[in-house]
C-alpha cells in the first residue's frame, strides 16, 4: 500500500506498542491514515481482513497463477492485512493465514462495499 507503513496503517509500532492506555492503543476508525496509491483505506493493519476463500495450506503451489479463487473447501477461512498488532512484514495482503470461520477475534473484521453505478 506505500512505502511508509505508518502513513497508511495501524500495526504494532503505532499502536500495541504504545500500551492500553495510551489513545492509539487498539483498533482504529477507518480511514483515519492515508489511502494506498489505490485510493482505498485500510487495506493493511488495523484489523485482519477475513475473506471468503477457504484456506488450503498448499493451495499456491498447485493453483493457476493468475486471479487464483481459493480451495474450493475448507474448514478454515483466509484472514490476511494483519492488525493493530503486528509487525510491519505481516501486514500486506499477500500475507494469509486461517481463521475458524465460527470463532471471534478481536484483531478481525470484514469489508463492506458499496457497489455504486
Amino acid at each position: 500500500g506505500s512505502d511508509d507503513i505508518g502513513l497508511v496503517s495501524w500495526y504494532e509500532v503505532n499502536s500495541w506498542n504504545k500500551g492500553e492506555y495510551h489513545s492509539d492503543y487498539g483498533t482504529h476508525k477507518v480511514g483515519t491514515k492515508v489511502a494506498n496509491e489505490l485510493g482505498i483505506y485500510d487495506m493493511s493493519g488495523n484489523v485482519y481482513e477475513w475473506c471468503w476463500d477457504w484456506y488450503g495450506r498448499n493451495y499456491y503451489l498447485d493453483s493457476k497463477a493468475y486471479d487464483p479463487t481459493g480451495a474450493d473447501s475448507g474448514s478454515e477461512r483466509v484472514i490476511r492485512g494483519g492488525s493493530w498488532l503486528c509487525r510491519d512484514i505481516i501486514c500486506r495482503v499477500t500475507d494469509r493465514f486461517r481463521s475458524d470461520p465460527s470463532g471471534r477475534q478481536f484483531d478481525t473484521g470484514l469489508r463492506l462495499v458499496k457497489a455504486t453505478k
